[in-house]
């Protein structure tokens, strides 16, 4: 076939894999995301997985997720799993070992995306498509972070787009089947029943409405869920016979109910009204206008050579939004996975609109049909470039460096391996603080505390204390807000407690001890270091 402005058609055998432009997106998202990786202040829930991935290295135990021993059953674990393998490597879980697996995660969606589109489409509409998502707003956002959604998001679309790209080139259903499959269960090992649901749920639609319903009684297919069973079972069986079947469904479902905490009306309302503009107008700007192409006759009249690839796709969305619209409390982020879908509906409006630009079709559609190669290029790389640059300075600058402020805290302990909690203490505390924290439950009288406890510490909220039942004097204030702010919304107090000949008559209701201590990331006062 020849040649068009716009780049070959979808080519045949593996020469598609090594184009040019795989390789102008693989120095577009290095360029994003490998640059200013440790900038940013560990935040948010990074510390929490850094943790748990800190505490499988050197506890041993890979198979329940745990912090300072206790089991932590928010999600399965696989995203601990890859942090900790890199850690491995690291020789430490730093912010290197726990942001990489999300920047390869990323980089390898944008080619899963290209790959999947230059199954049917040209080498503009693959290229345009993969730089798309690489510099959507919310992917520059957490494509970076040790966050759940980058890693979720390349195992889930990558289940989807390769199994419909298996079904373009004709795979052997065996292994069409066994593939995509094995990615949905790396991806419910990451998550947990969204991969599933999603995955069945688009597929099913598409089966459905090309009429192809037969595949879904095949025995490829029923091998498939056996493979998918089987990895999953793989952690769970173990798991369930170390903790209980309860805790099983605690893994799978808690942060799914978490969604319909809030249902007052005027909440849902908010959400149902808002939440479809916050992903258009948000989280895929500015790529999501091209989306407008498709409401004109005159552009659907033209995407007959694509029509399947295209009901794919937005069948994936179509089967997905509702469990993330409908929930009061779901956020954007968790409609990540289907943004490889979004990026290749709008990298075909490049490729096809450029070419069918005229009479019914607006005229911005025509902007593409010079050079839209360089055009999507350059746009990408402004948006990029203005993310990592003056966006990702501001955040720098009103971050908290905690590490820095922990290191402090840790110098003024005798023995920082001796130190205990009274509950679980904050994760961005235990994370930097780099040592086994042994977790006591909170004293209700003094005979309940180990005698041989000297250094211990807790979480305090809005500077107040909980308070414990034994004389205590402080020794520092760790600030563990994410931000700068004129007041500490949480701090972690590192105290001693005091022997009885220390003890004063006239204690604070909390029996803390008035001394000297170090409000570390605020203002600080004389205290004897070691």
């Amino acid at each position: 076939m020849a040649e068009s402005s716009t780049g070959s058609k979808s080519t045949a055998g593996w020469s598609r894999y090594f184009e040019r432009e795989l390789g102008w997106l693989l120095i577009l998202v290095l360029g994003l995301y490998a640059t200013r990786l440790t900038d940013l202040s560990i935040r948010g829930e990074e510390s929490r997985r850094g943790r748990i991935a800190w505490e499988m290295i050197h506890g041993g135990d890979w198979l329940v997720p745990r912090v300072q021993g206790l089991p932590r059953l928010s999600r399965p674990p696989m995203q601990y799993w890859v942090v900790a393998m890199v850690g491995e490597f690291r020789g430490r879980v730093d912010a290197v070992a726990v942001r990489l697996p999300s920047v390869v995660a990323t980089l390898l969606t944008v080619l899963l995306i290209y790959a999947y589109g230059r199954c049917w489409m040209s080498r503009t509409g693959a290229f345009t498509a993969g730089a798309m998502y690489a510099t959507f707003a919310q992917v520059l956002q957490l494509g970076r972070l040790g966050e759940t959604e980058a890693l979720f998001t390349f195992l889930l679309s990558a289940a989807l787009l390769v199994w419909h790209m298996g079904v373009l080139l004709r795979w052997n259903h065996w292994c069409l089947w066994i593939v995509a499959y094995s990615l949905a269960a790396a991806a419910t090992l990451t998550k947990g029943p969204q991969a599933p649901v999603y995955f069945v749920g688009g597929i099913g639609l598409f089966l459905l409405l090309t009429r192809n319903w037969r595949w879904v009684v095949s025995w490829s297919h029923a091998t498939g869920i056996g493979v998918l069973l089987a990895l999953v079972g793989a952690w769970q069986i173990p798991f369930s016979m170390a903790l209980g079947q309860q805790k099983v469904s605690y893994v799978y479902l808690s942060e799914v109910a978490k969604r319909f905490e809030n249902t007052h009306w005027a909440t849902i309302v908010s959400h149902i009204t808002l939440f479809p503009i916050e992903i258009v107008a948000g989280c895929l700007f500015p790529w999501s206008l091209l989306l407008l192409a498709y409401r004109y006759q005159a552009f659907r009249d033209h995407i007959q050579t694509a029509k399947l690839p295209l009901i794919y796709l937005a069948g994936c969305i179509a089967i997905a939004f509702p469990s993330v619209w409908i929930p009061p409390e779901a956020r954007s982020r968790y409609f990540m996975p289907l943004f490889p879908c979004f990026a290749l509906l709008c990298g075909y409006v490049i490729e096809q609109g450029a070419q069918t630009a005229g009479a019914g079709l607006p005229r911005w559609l025509s902007f593409w049909k010079t050079r839209p190669q360089q055009c999507v290029a350059g746009l990408a790389c402004l948006i990029g470039i203005l993310y990592i640059g003056p966006i990702m300075s501001y955040q720098v600058a009103h971050s908290r460096d905690a590490a820095s402020d922990v290191e402090r805290a840790k110098q003024l302990l005798p023995h920082p391996q001796a130190l205990a909690s009274f509950g679980v203490v904050h994760h961005l505390f235990s994370y930097h603080f780099d040592e086994h924290i042994a977790h006591h439950a909170w004293p209700t009288v003094a005979d309940e505390v180990d005698e041989n406890l000297e250094y211990f510490c807790m979480d305090a909220f809005h500077s107040r204390p909980k308070p414990l039942p034994f004389a205590w004097t402080e020794v520092a204030r760790v600030n563990c807000d994410r931000n700068q702010r004129p007041q500490p919304e949480c701090e972690v107090i590192i105290g001693r407690r005091l022997r009885p000949d220390e003890a004063v008559a006239d204690h604070t209701p909390d029996h803390r001890k008035a001394t000297g201590s170090v409000s570390i990331g605020q203002s600080e006062s004389t205290v004897p270091r070691r």
